[in-house]
């Protein structure tokens, strides 16, 4: 959240899962009205929302060798979260 309000211009971000109401007390950017919604989804919809000129990238799967093969060149910077 912190680096897309700062204006950094790419974030790409990947999760499978769902929100669930466990997530709730440590993954701030989720709320109750996200329960059940892919986690990805709903933090491109909220980060677009803190700044619309990042351009952001979802990746709705699971990473694996061949997608962090495929995904992982294109960014300076590996945040795991």
């Amino acid at each position: 959240m912190y680096l897309v309000a700062g204006g950094i211009g790419k974030v790409g971000f990947i999760d499978y899962d769902f929100v669930t109401l466990s997530n709730l007390h440590r993954q701030i950017l989720y709320t109750e009205h996200d329960i059940g919604s892919t986690k990805s989804s709903i933090a491109y919809q909220k980060l677009t929302s803190i700044n619309s000129e990042t351009n952001l990238i979802e990746y709705n799967s699971k990473l694996n060798i061949e997608i962090a093969n495929s995904i992982i060149p294109q960014y300076d910077l590996i945040i795991d979260g």
